[in-house]
């Protein structure tokens, strides 16, 4: 009970500075630059604020900073991943830029955690045994046999420059997974025989591909509309989606095909996950507690929208670009955010590269007629 009560304290001290100012509420002082006056404001208003006090930032911190690499380099820095949090604050559909006076801009990074997996296979037992743990340095891969399970390990990786605006030599891991196109989206299906709906000419840069077999039905998309939902799909046994490169798009889309899907007849409905993303990964979230889905690939993009459709960025003479988020949205959904921002949903079976994904739907569906 002790340690309870001395835990409480603490946790009740940390939401408050000695003076008893309220972290989470802090007032922003009349005597600073006007302009570092509406990066702090922005910053409280920030839909994940408390989620950047909770790793120690002080907003007063500022207050007698330039707007410049400094004030950059010290917001950044609680948006970096680490190992004891796990995941970013920054919903990846935000920009945290600064330019300062001479310029010069300094651009946050897209944060995202992936496994990259060794050529240690086994059985789930076997791995365990040696030491490994289920979905931390193991994974359910069974594209080899009875040695079932792969050993790999989560890493960061980002895009782009790093926060000082150049890589210095750093490594950026490639994100290399499932990907269903040897080129650009609208290139061409990874299956063949695929019937393009809407190709690029014909859509204003949708793409929708579709493959039938006897048993089988394939379909593809870039981006999540509402073009998606005008699509009749044929009667079949089994529904592949290849979501591998889903793009975003609309949530409202994202609804309204997951609720069709749920009123299907097919048997099993597979979804190949890569680098899905914001509305795409939307509809991976809304179709998980249909009983007939089976996620295949690797881990979705984790940058779940969490952004209004309009106004989300606001800019001052300097420069300075924050998303202030959907509100209402992040407190509905809050624990779900937290388990996914910057890592994504899981797939039921892992699978980093086409054919592995392939022979696993063969696997369920018995349909060989479905080929590359």
């Amino acid at each position: 009970m002790k340690k309870f009560i001395l835990s409480l304290f603490s946790v009740i001290f940390a939401l408050f500075n000695v003076s008893g100012e309220d972290l989470l509420h802090p007032a922003i002082r009349d005597d600073i630059d006007e302009d570092v006056k509406k990066i702090e404001q922005a910053l409280v208003d920030y839909v994940l604020y408390p989620e950047l006090v909770e790793r120690g930032f002080d907003l007063h911190q500022l207050d007698n900073m330039k707007i410049d690499g400094e004030m950059f380099e010290y917001i950044e820095s609680f948006f970096r991943p680490n190992d004891e949090k796990g995941w970013c604050a920054l919903d990846n559909h935000h920009e945290l830029s600064i330019k300062d006076e001479n310029g010069k801009e300094f651009k946050s990074q897209y944060y995202k955690r992936a496994v990259i997996f060794s050529n240690e296979y086994g059985t789930k037992d076997e791995l365990l045994k040696k030491g490994y743990v289920e979905n931390e340095t193991m994974f359910y891969y069974p594209s080899n046999g009875e040695k079932d399970w792969r050993v790999g390990e989560w890493q960061w990786s980002y895009y782009g420059r790093d926060f000082s605006g150049n890589n210095k030599g750093k490594k950026i891991l490639k994100y290399n997974g499932p990907s269903r196109f040897s080129g650009t989206s609208s290139e061409k299906m990874a299956f063949r025989n695929s019937k393009t709906l809407y190709g690029e000419q014909g859509h204003q840069g949708r793409w929708f591909g579709i493959v039938e077999t006897k048993k089988s039905v394939i379909i593809d998309f870039d981006f999540t509309d509402d073009y998606i939902n005008k699509v009749k799909l044929p009667k079949k046994d089994y529904l592949i989606i290849d979501l591998s490169c889903g793009n975003g798009g609309s949530i409202g889309a994202a609804r309204t095909f997951a609720k069709t899907l749920k009123k299907s007849k097919y048997k099993k409905i597979i979804i190949i996950t890569n680098d899905t993303t914001s509305a795409s990964e939307n509809l991976v979230q809304l179709l998980s507690d249909d009983k007939r889905v089976i996620k295949i690939g690797l881990n979705t993009n984790g940058r779940y929208r969490i952004a209004t459709s309009n106004g989300h960025r606001f800019s001052i003479e300097k420069k300075f670009y924050f998303g202030s988020g959907e509100t209402d949205y992040v407190k509905i959904h809050s624990e779900e955010l937290r388990n996914i921002e910057g890592i994504g949903y899981l797939p039921d079976i892992w699978a980093d590269n086409m054919n592995d994904v392939l022979k696993n739907i063969w696997n369920i569906t018995g349909d060989t007629e479905i080929q590359r």
